[in-house]
C-alpha cells in the first residue's frame, strides 16, 4: 500500500486542472481584477480573458510554448502592453506584480 500512495504523490501534480494560471496583484500582493491577459505563441495571441475578484485567470489550451501579454489594464496601474512575461521553466503557472501609477 505505501509504495502505491507513494507513486500516486509523485506522478501527477494537480491533476484537476490541465492548462495554464496567470495571477495579478499589485506590489503588496493584493489581487487586481479585470487586468486582460492574453496568452501568446508562434502561432499569435489568444483572445485575451480578464482577472477575476481573487487576480486570477485560466487558459485550458494544449501545452505550447506560451508567454503572456497585458492586452488591458486597470485604471491606476502602470503596464507596459509590449511587454512579454514568461511562466518559469516548467510551470504553468505565473504571477505578475503591478505598480500603481
Amino acid at each position: 500500500e505505501e509504495s502505491t500512495a507513494e507513486s500516486t504523490a509523485e506522478g501527477t501534480e494537480e491533476p484537476a486542472f490541465d492548462g495554464y494560471k496567470v495571477t495579478v496583484t499589485d506590489k503588496d500582493g493584493n489581487p487586481i481584477e479585470g487586468v486582460q491577459i492574453q496568452m501568446c505563441d508562434s502561432n499569435g495571441c489568444k483572445l485575451p480573458k480578464g482577472t477575476d475578484a481573487s487576480g486570477v485567470v485560466t487558459f485550458t489550451y494544449a501545452e505550447s510554448d506560451f508567454h503572456v501579454l497585458i492586452a488591458a489594464a486597470v485604471e491606476g496601474y502602470a503596464v507596459d502592453t509590449a511587454e512579454e512575461y514568461y511562466f518559469p521553466n516548467g510551470s504553468k503557472e505565473l504571477t505578475i506584480q503591478l505598480e500603481k501609477k
